[in-house]
């Protein structure tokens, strides 16, 4: 019983915008826009002094924010445009786009972004960098679904046609992530994941990836941790990821 109820909100929970939420950041003296790109809701957290890094989710706004709430107090912003059930449809990725470029424009933020996916956030954040892998800076994946093999809803249903009218069959959209992460080998990532989560297992998901060749992987299994929660405490481990240079 606890699985299957953890599979319905993991299938199908919605966004939730709290005001508080906002008065939140609006309070501690950050600039906070909510507007709307190409129909979806966006919504920029912008500290008085941006260094023009930035950090980004397609999903999931407020939730497990160790991580943005650490980079904002160092200077970063931070964005979302809210995907939530859309599986990076082709017009979801183009949306996307559209919400990277505003970003740049309106507030100088940096063209390549930092792309976190919590859970299913983290299917559109593969995709997205397999497609625009110019566009990505670096991944944070937490407990990160990457095959819908085994997911079945109303919302994937309809991501199948739209992709299907782009040229992608339904079975090659289930595995998209996993059969182009070639793409993205060069591009830095760490994946943080719950060793006991029975909703997206490592093992069947990320863990079914071939990692080689890749240039800057970090992987972190939280023994005995199921789906919840995100993130690490303290998550000072990535952030050192997220904000180191190059070397």
């Amino acid at each position: 019983m606890k699985k299957l109820l953890f599979l319905f909100l993991f299938l199908s929970c919605g966004s939730a915008f709290a005001q508080s939420w906002e008065q939140h950041y609006a309070d501690q003296g950050f600039t906070v826009q909510d507007t709307t790109i190409r129909g979806r809701r966006a919504v920029f957290v912008v500290p008085r002094q941006a260094n023009g890094q930035w950090i980004a989710r397609p999903a999931f706004i407020g939730a497990f924010a160790q991580v943005d709430d650490a980079l904002l107090g160092q200077g970063w912003s931070f964005g979302l445009l809210d995907l939530m059930d859309e599986y990076a449809t082709p017009d979801a990725q183009k949306a996307f786009l559209a919400f990277c470029d505003y970003g740049h424009k309106r507030y100088g933020l940096s063209e390549k972004v930092v792309l976190e996916g919590l859970s299913r956030g983290g299917w559109f954040s593969l995709v997205f960098a397999e497609n625009h892998p110019d566009r990505v800076d670096k991944l944070y994946l937490d407990a990160p679904l990457c095959d819908l093999t085994r997911f079945r809803n109303e919302h994937i249903r309809k991501a199948e046609t739209e992709w299907e009218a782009a040229g992608i069959p339904a079975e090659a959209f289930h595995t998209y992530a996993r059969d182009q992460f070639h793409r993205i080998k060069r591009i830095p990532m760490i994946v943080v994941y719950g060793a006991a989560d029975p909703i997206v297992p490592f093992e069947q998901q990320f863990g079914t990836f071939d990692l080689s060749g890749c240039r800057d992987l970090s992987l972190i299994g939280k023994t005995g941790v199921e789906h919840h929660p995100h993130s690490l405490s303290p998550c000072d481990t990535i952030v050192h990821f997220l904000t180191k240079r190059p070397q």
